[in-house]
């Protein structure tokens, strides 16, 4: 009776192991209806037991690239190819090692090698998932290519922009390129044309528009010639990314925007005389914005932009920035778009610490554009005189041209429109007001940076024409109302001669600045000396009308006038001594002139110094006269104030 050769015993979880050729017919019938014929699996299982995953293949392919510049990777699906077939192509290459030393020591042909290698590989490749070639030729080939340049003998030449594009020829892609950026932006479709009308006579292979969107794809120097270069920064050009300032007053963004509001005006046409009414009419904001919360610091409306309006946006800031924190202030930094850059530069410059324009054409760089489209979706559209979005928005989302010719009528004028912004800048201003403050008061003290008087006037003051400086002061004539102004800077008494601008703001006429004009009565232009002048205090006549104050300001004025005095003097003093000298020592030269004629002492006497000085003359002792006391005991009290009165 035969027996069942067991190689493996059963064990717990472990099945037996028992050998295919001792079992009777009967069950080898059964094994082979279930799992097939044992014996002629036998040759495929040894190949496919000697593949084993090449990691270093996996890790070649991984970064292996396709584009000269070293950026384009394979797909994942071609790194797993390409990783199984190196990993298959190891296990023939040692298969076929071994087979050749064992038929070589028996002495036989090797023909058979490679047809054999080749069978058993195709009979496993669908389960190993790799595609190699089935001829045993070309696999020998394939595997002999491999040998020699290791990993990259298995990536397929299609990989790689110049073995995929139909175009070789520098002149071809430099052909496309140059069609593709024209500045008329041409369609894919006519610039395939155009290519072919050329490529036929060159005998280079014809392209259509899809190759054409490709190029486009491929060659950003072409969307620069297409769309401008305002577009190229925008859409193409590298941008920086910021964060928003982290206290209030560190950045200003300014720029003016054409509000989405219609009003109606009307208008008398001068050839007919009829009165026209328009309904198109927009109205422009200037908005200064603090990114900080982005909250509205100040702003002005007008018809249309222009540098008086942004100025007036930066006097409604400044006087904003007053009202909530009790001063004037200035933020640290300003930046704006380049709208009259020219000649507002120097006041942007005094508005601020830093000033930085934005980019030309980068809009990005400015953090009020979105802020305005933000604004006009939250308040402003719905107004029955919304004008939607933007004129380069999409038309799906803009009002009913049905809607606005319903209503344009009842569309308000240019004031009721003026105030539907107002209403909603406040309301804006109301929603963020409190953290705006409360963080300005949690700054630290040296991070607020004050805006003086003078600087505030020199940007935002009213000019009045050149005046001269008078006795009574520098006179100011507004609607009917006159002031004095007067400064208590010596220097500005050095300048009796000039004329001066004055500067002044029509709320607080206490003080005005004086600007030098250092150009002509019909051609006036402004200096650069500057001066403060306050308003002239005035005192009454009648002692009855004295009150409080009145004294310290004569005694001001009094100190003033004897501190100059006192200039005066000890410079007429050191003038004559140094000329006295100059005299003394050239005494042989001088003597005779005029000039020394009219020279004084410091006594006054000329005549009596000229004698002494040329021996005319003997020096007299003055007699000191004794100050006799009345025998009565009478006197007079002079009291310093009323003397001082007397002078007035």
């Amino acid at each position: 009776m035969k027996k069942f050769y067991v190689v493996n015993r059963a064990c717990f979880g472990t099945p037996a192991l028992v050998s295919y050729n001792s079992l009777p017919d009967r069950i080898k019938e059964k094994v082979v209806a279930k799992y097939g014929d044992p014996e002629s699996n036998v040759e495929q299982y040894v190949l496919k037991n000697m593949v084993v995953r090449d990691l270093k293949a996996e890790y070649f392919y991984q970064r292996y690239t396709i584009d000269e510049s070293g950026n384009e990777y394979l797909k994942p699906d071609i790194i797993e190819l390409y990783t199984t077939n190196a990993s298959v192509l190891n296990a023939v290459i040692r298969l076929t090692s071994d087979r050749t030393l064992c038929i070589r020591s028996y002495g036989k042909p090797f023909s058979r090698i490679w047809p054999e290698t080749s069978h058993e590989l195709n009979s496993i490749q669908d389960d190993l998932k790799c595609k190699l070639p089935k001829n045993p030729l070309s696999l020998k080939r394939l595997t002999e290519k491999y040998k020699a340049e290791g990993y990259t003998a298995l990536i397929s030449a299609k990989f790689g922009n110049n073995n995929a594009r139909k175009n070789k020829l520098a002149e071809q892609d430099a052909l496309i390129v140059e069609l593709i950026g024209d500045g008329r932006n041409i369609d894919d479709e006519t610039v395939a044309r155009l290519y072919n009308a050329v490529a036929i006579r060159m005998g280079w292979k014809t392209v259509g528009g899809s190759t054409i969107a490709n190029y486009k794809k491929e060659h950003p120097e072409c969307f620069a010639g297409r769309h401008g270069k305002k577009a190229l920064a925008n859409e193409k050009l590298m941008q920086v990314k910021r964060t928003t300032p982290t206290c209030p007053m560190y950045f200003w963004c300014v720029d003016g925007w054409d509000t989405e509001l219609f009003y109606q005006s009307k208008a008398t046409n001068g050839n007919t005389g009829r009165s026209v009414t328009t309904y198109h009419n927009r109205p422009t904001v200037v908005a200064i914005v603090d990114p900080f919360n982005m909250y509205i610091i100040g702003y002005a409306i007008g018809t249309h932009e222009s540098s008086a309006l942004i100025r007036q946006a930066f006097r409604n800031a400044f006087e904003h920035v007053y009202e909530l924190f009790g001063s004037y202030f200035r933020p640290w930094q300003v930046q704006t778009d380049n709208y009259g850059r020219g000649n507002l530069k120097s006041f942007y410059e005094s508005c601020t610490r830093y000033y930085t324009p934005a980019a030309v054409g980068n809009a990005k760089a400015k953090p009020i554009e979105p802020f305005f489209n933000r604004f006009n979706r939250k308040y402003l559209r719905l107004y029955p005189n919304s004008s939607g979005y933007g004129v380069k928005s999409s038309r799906k989302i803009q009002v009913s041209d049905d809607w606005i010719e319903m209503h344009k009528r009842s569309f308000p004028d240019y004031e009721g429109c003026s105030n539907q912004l107002e209403q909603m800048i406040e309301l804006d201003r109301k929603c963020k007001r409190e953290d705006f403050i409360k963080q300005w008061n949690n700054m630290p003290q040296d991070k607020h940076l004050p805006f003086d008087k003078k600087d505030v006037l020199y940007a935002f003051g009213e000019t009045a024409a050149p005046r001269k400086l008078n006795w009574d002061g520098v006179r100011l004539q507004l609607d009917g109302q006159k002031f004095w102004y007067d400064c208590f800077d010596p220097e500005f008494r050095n300048y009796g001669h000039a004329t001066f601008f004055l500067k002044y703001d029509p709320a607080d006429m206490d003080q005005v600045m004086a600007i030098e004009n250092i150009g002509t009565a019909k051609e006036p232009k402004e200096g650069s000396l500057r001066f403060m002048l306050q308003r002239k205090y005035e005192q009454p006549m009648a002692l009855m009308d004295r009150k409080p104050g009145d004294m310290e300001e004569l005694m001001r004025v009094r100190k003033f006038n004897e501190g100059m005095t006192d200039a005066i003097i000890l410079k007429r003093k050191e003038s004559g001594e140094i000329v006295r000298n100059l005299f003394e020592e050239h005494a042989d030269k001088l003597q005779g002139t005029l000039t020394a004629h009219v020279i004084t002492d410091s006594l006054g006497r000329h005549k009596d110094m000229r004698n002494e000085v040329t021996g005319r003359k003997k020096a007299v002792s003055m007699p000191v006269k004794q100050t006799m006391r009345d025998d009565d005991g009478d006197f007079d009290l002079i009291c310093e104030d009323y003397e001082f009165l007397k002078e007035f």
